[in-house]
Parts: structure tokens; sequence; C-alpha cells
């Protein structure tokens, strides 16, 4: 049978980078599925979900490396076909292979979490919640200069991120930087806010047509392209495209 590793080393929720070091324990005492059962239900639906603590491994065997440790209800996503005892899906962006034993049919007809951006770092202490507003409760407090995990959702001024085997939400106003290595530098990821009243402009000058002012707070989706000082970017309600001066997009 599959083994798993215990509750103490769940890896659930992020990528590899928060999982690494997941130890493989010997196995607990599960209740499996039937190999009939699995076959009529799986057929039904392209979206899965796990029944309780299973590897998530390289390949369809157990004598694949594990990518992470899955807990019970995670969503998984059907991406090819299934092999012996083995299928082959998608969680948060990987693919690997789940033991039929512990997939079951249904997460709600959606493909796990929104695609991972990158990393940002924290400028401040603040609330890592669970939910996106100040309204839902706090799961932890994450010290100043934090990296963490930013996923590809938004709510109001909030963003979904990953720490420590988690996933919560923490306001825009206390995320900085980023880069798909980790590093804090190169292209911004994810939206962007202005620091402080700033002009869109139809060139990358002081001199160019001022679009309009933007009020502290806005939010902008940044471009790659930058030039004097200035980065091209789009309004996240669609409204308007410009240069903005990059030392007040944070």
């Amino acid at each position: 049978m599959e083994t798993i590793s215990s509750p103490f080393s769940r890896r659930a929720l992020l990528r590899n980078t928060f999982a690494a070091g997941a130890t493989v324990l010997t196995a607990g005492s599960l209740i499996g599925h039937t190999a009939a059962q699995d076959d009529a239900a799986l057929a039904a639906s392209a979206y899965y979900r796990t029944t309780d603590y299973v590897n998530f491994r390289t390949g369809p065997g157990l004598d694949y490396g594990v990518i992470r440790v899955l807990p019970p209800n995670s969503p998984l996503t059907a991406v090819g076909a299934a092999s012996g005892s083995f299928v082959k899906v998608s969680n948060q962006g990987d693919i690997g292979w789940v033991h039929r034993d512990y997939v079951g049919p249904g997460n709600g007809g959606s493909a796990d979490y929104p695609p991972s951006l990158g990393y940002k770092t924290t400028t401040d202490y603040v609330n890592m919640r669970s939910g996106p507003s100040t309204g839902y409760s706090v799961i932890r407090t994450l010290s100043s200069g934090t990296q963490v995990e930013v996923f590809d959702a938004y709510e109001g001024n909030f963003q979904m991120m990953g720490y420590a085997q988690q996933v919560g939400w923490v306001s825009l106003d206390y995320l900085s930087g980023g880069g798909g290595d980790g590093g804090g530098s190169g292209q911004p990821i994810g939206q962007l806010r202005v620091t402080s009243a700033l002009n869109l402009r139809t060139n990358p000058s002081l001199s160019a047509g001022v679009i309009r002012v933007m009020p502290a707070g806005t939010m902008v989706w940044p471009s790659e392209q930058l030039s004097d000082g200035f980065r091209y970017v789009d309004l996240v309600d669609g409204s308007d495209s410009g240069w903005a001066y990059d030392d007040y997009l944070a």
C-alpha cells in the first residue's frame, strides 16, 4: 500500500519551494477506495480530490520521489492517462502522480489554486489573513522582510499568498519587489500600487503629456518596458495605459 507522511509533515497548499525537506514516513492506517469504485467515479470528471494524506510523486510508482504530501481534499486536475495504480494529475501548477486509492471524484470543478507569480517580500509587520479583508481572522503575523509566494488572485487591495505551508491573504500595501527566483529584484510581479499621487504620461519623459493623475493607492499592472526611469503600465480597471515613474510604484 502507498505510504504517506504523518500529519506533522503536511505539505499542501504551497509549491516545492515551501515543501522542501518534506519527509516520507511509514504508512498509517488508512481506508482507501477499490480500483473499481475509482474507475467509475474518476471517469465522470477531469477534476479530482484527495481522500486522505497521500504522496504526490514524480512518477507512477512507489520508487519515484515525493514532490510533497497532499492532505485530504486537495484539488487535482487530470493531465494524462493513468498508469497502473497511479493517476497523472496537476496540483498548484505542478504535474505528478498520486495512488488511485487516495483519489476521489470532484473538487468543485475548479483547476486547483491560481498560478504562482513568484515571490514578494513584506515591507513591515503584517497580518496574514484567512480572507481578502481586515474582517477575516489572522492566521499569523509576518515580520518585515519575510519572503512569500504570491498567486494570481486579487480582491480589493489584497493578494493571495503562501508561507510556511499555509495560504492566506496579505494587503498589497505591505508587499514589495519580486521575481521568479525570489531574489527581490528584476521585473515586478502581479499588481503594483501607486505610492503617491503620480502622473500617467503619454511618453517616458517629464515633458510628455499627462493622461491623468493617479491618486495614491491606484493599482496598476506593470510591463517590462522601462525607459529613463519610467515604466509602461495598465490601470487594473482597464481605463488607461501609459508611462509612470517607477520609483513611485511598489
